[in-house]
Formats: structure tokens, sequence, C-alpha cells
């Protein structure tokens, strides 16, 4: 979901998940480091084998796993119902966690993990001419369906209306004053 910073690209996907009954889990990316997302390696040593007709000697060889964060789902939760990834400040984000981010993106895997079926990844990022954002590589933006919003000021203010968090002289002011809606 790509538009202008704070019209509510956060709270349409929390609307979605409260309507679907689903979770989301939230990831900032702006604030990430590739290790927040693919985990801290650890390196396990390969212990010597016995094989049929002798051993395998222990080469002092060992491998390197990734341990992803234990935020990601393990299964698709209580109901079979799944969730929803916020991938917040998407475009924000460094581009080496971009770069650690694609493999999940378009597999759904980190390493050994694999994303349970039912959950889906949306992001949302601002559009560069509103905010300081770098570009989005075109392989990654590929594997997304890219929404533009771009709210009406009716639509908005009659959802303001209900919403008792937004005073109602401010949906007045932008009433009158449209050009600073955004």
């Amino acid at each position: 979901i790509y538009g202008a910073p704070g019209i509510g690209k956060t709270q349409i996907v929390g609307q979605a998940a409260v309507e679907l009954g689903v979770p989301v889990l939230k990831m900032d990316l702006q604030f990430m480091n590739p290790e927040d997302f693919l985990g801290i390696p650890s390196t396990h040593e390969i212990r010597p084998v016995n094989v049929e007709g002798g051993t395998l000697k222990d080469s002092g060889a060992g491998f390197t796993r990734t341990n992803p964060p234990r935020i990601l789902p393990q299964d698709n939760g209580p109901e079979g119902k799944g969730g929803i990834i916020f991938m917040d400040e998407m475009n924000r984000a460094n581009k080496i966690v971009l770069g650690s981010i694609m493999q999940f993106v378009q597999e759904g895997r980190i390493g050994e993990y694999q994303l349970p079926d039912k959950w889906v990844i949306v992001a949302a990022g601002n559009r560069p001419e509103e905010a300081e954002v770098a570009d989005f590589d075109f392989a990654l933006a590929d594997r997304f369906s890219i929404k533009n919003y771009l709210p009406e000021i009716a639509t908005w203010a009659e959802w303001a209306r209900k919403n008792e968090k937004i005073l109602p002289e401010l949906v007045s002011f932008l009433n009158f004053n449209k050009d600073l809606f955004h």
C-alpha cells in the first residue's frame, strides 16, 4: 500500500484483520537490521557417525543455521485462519534489510523456516514525492500487488465523524481546507 504519511495505511490493515478475525504481526522495517529478520546465525559441529562398515571420521566441519525471529507464526492459529504479517515503512528500510526479506516475500521462507500457508504478507510505504524514501527494487516490488491509496476528503470525513478519537473541529477544518488534506 503506497500512500502519504499519516493517511491510515496501518489502520486499514488493522481494520481488515479485525474484520477477518485474524492477528496482525507488525514489523516496522525502518528500524530493523538484517539479523532482526534473519535471526542471529549459530554454528553447529558435525559429530562423527557410525556407518555400516566403519566410522565416518570427524573432519572438524560444521554448519551454520539461521534462527528466525520468534515472532513469526509457527502455525495457522487456533481457528486455522492464519493472519497478516504487516511490513510497515518498507521503502524506508535499508537495502541490506530489503535484500534479507526477498526470499521470505517470494517464498515465505527464511532458511529452514516456512510461513504457514494461511498467512499473507502486506507491506506499506510512502510515495517518494511525499517522504524521503528509497526506491523499491523492481524484483522486490514485483512480488506485491501495489495499491496507491489516495483518500477522498468526503470518505475520510465520514469515517472520522464515527471515530471518537478524531476531533470534530479537525474534520470541519479539513472540509473547508481541502488543499491541506492528503
